[in-house]
């Protein structure tokens, strides 16, 4: 539900209030961004992105990431665990 400069803005604001043992889990859909909403992030629409663009994003703030990928979820969202660096 979050625009990948949100989701920066996140990362970053998390990355300031975690310890060096913090695991931070989170879930996205995966998929061609071409076709993702046009405006601000939403409660309600879904934007779709390739786990490299999200791995940029919280590499860029100081975090470790692992694509945990397909754990089975409903919807088909795909887990990312997340260190800090």
């Amino acid at each position: 539900h979050l625009t990948l400069d949100d989701i920066g803005v996140c990362a970053e604001r998390l990355r300031a209030a975690t310890h060096p043992d913090s695991v931070f889990l989170f879930t996205f859909f995966r998929g061609n961004p071409s076709n993702n909403p046009v405006g601000p992030s939403d409660p309600n629409a879904n934007w779709l992105y390739g786990f490299d663009d999200i791995a940029a994003r919280f590499e860029a703030t100081g975090w470790r990431v692992n694509d945990i990928g397909d754990w089975v979820h409903p919807r088909g969202q795909q887990l990312v665990e997340a260190r800090p660096q």
